[in-house]
């Protein structure tokens, strides 16, 4: 269960470049760029504003930030 909240963030993120590219007619450096931005927002507002304590993935300890 802990790979299911980062896996939920990579698969958003990969939803909206997906879609920022195919229906949107983004060039796909942009859409990658979207579908990340995107990701990274909902991880600040739901991780650190609002504090609600989500599950964590693999990438953290990797990263340094857990």
């Amino acid at each position: 269960m802990d790979h299911q909240r980062t896996r939920a963030y990579i698969a958003s993120a990969a939803y909206v470049a997906f879609n920022a590219r195919f229906r949107g007619g983004y060039r796909v450096l942009t859409s990658l760029a979207i579908g990340i931005a995107f990701s990274a927002l909902l991880y600040a507002v739901f991780e650190l504003a609002f504090k609600v304590p989500l599950l964590k993935g693999p990438l953290e300890p990797l990263l340094g930030i857990h």
